[in-house]
């Protein structure tokens, strides 16, 4: 068996995602737009590698990535050019 990771980099929005267009047309729901928690990222292969994490914290409006015991404070512009493997939003 082969397998390889697919690297391509995703565009995603920090806030404001409509998905209001994938919802059904008598969907009753008016929350339609949402704002990035956190993503995680895989550095590595398809048989291996490492995860980290970027999540935005909402007490002091900032960016943190988390990668093992380390925390750091990062720019939007990191986040924004992250390789995404996971995106969480709210």
């Amino acid at each position: 068996m082969f397998s390889t990771k697919i690297s391509t980099y995703i565009e995603f929005p920090l806030r404001d995602l409509d998905m209001s267009p994938y919802l059904h047309k008598n969907c009753k729901n008016k929350s339609t737009n949402y704002d990035l928690s956190a993503i995680i990222c895989h550095h590595g292969g398809s048989n291996g590698g490492h995860y980290t994490c970027y999540a935005f914290n909402h007490i002091d409006n900032e960016w943190y990535e988390y990668d093992d015991s380390y925390c750091t404070r990062v720019d939007e512009s990191t986040v924004k050019n992250s390789q995404a493997y996971v995106l969480f939003y709210r």
